[in-house]
């Protein structure tokens, strides 16, 4: 049955056959993030970042492809201010390209990006869920915790 069903998927949607243009452009994506570190400024405090970004396209086609090229971009145009390596040898992008991926996102004039940020220092601390709406991927989910993290420890 495998073989059937393989030779059925790709009668159906055969390989490079994606979603149109129109179905790309209609689609969007939101993402909501919430991350606490503990505080420096004393017992009990948290230091706390929130972060809604929307993306106009499909998550799983436009908007995969735009980060990934923001993050090629980067490393080619913007090595002198990247760090060398991080600390323990691996790193995510937000780690690794930080502000300078976040920076090319926002001045993207293909697609715009839009981010919306607040971070609170020493505040007390409380129970937040992270909400993640739209078809948004889970590593996009990461990238955005861990570059609110990478601002937050910095």
């Amino acid at each position: 049955l495998p073989f059937v069903g393989d030779r059925l998927a790709n009668w159906i949607l055969p390989p490079g056959s994606g979603p149109g243009h129109a179905i790309n452009k209609m689609c969007f994506s939101h993402v909501y993030a919430h991350v606490e570190a503990v505080s420096s400024t004393g017992k009990g405090r948290v230091d706390r970042g929130t972060c809604h970004v929307h993306f106009q396209g499909d998550p799983g086609n436009l908007v995969t492809s735009q980060c990934v090229s923001e993050s090629a971009l980067s490393l080619v145009f913007n090595r002198e201010v990247l760090p060398p390596r991080s600390l323990d040898g691996f790193g995510t992008p937000a780690q690794l390209l930080g502000k300078i991926l976040y920076q090319r996102l926002l001045d993207n004039k293909v697609r715009q990006v839009d981010f919306h940020t607040d971070i609170i220092r020493g505040a007390r601390r409380q129970v937040v869920e992270s909400i993640m709406t739209g078809m948004m991927g889970f590593a996009f989910l990461c990238f955005v915790v861990n570059t609110i993290w990478a601002f937050l420890t910095q």
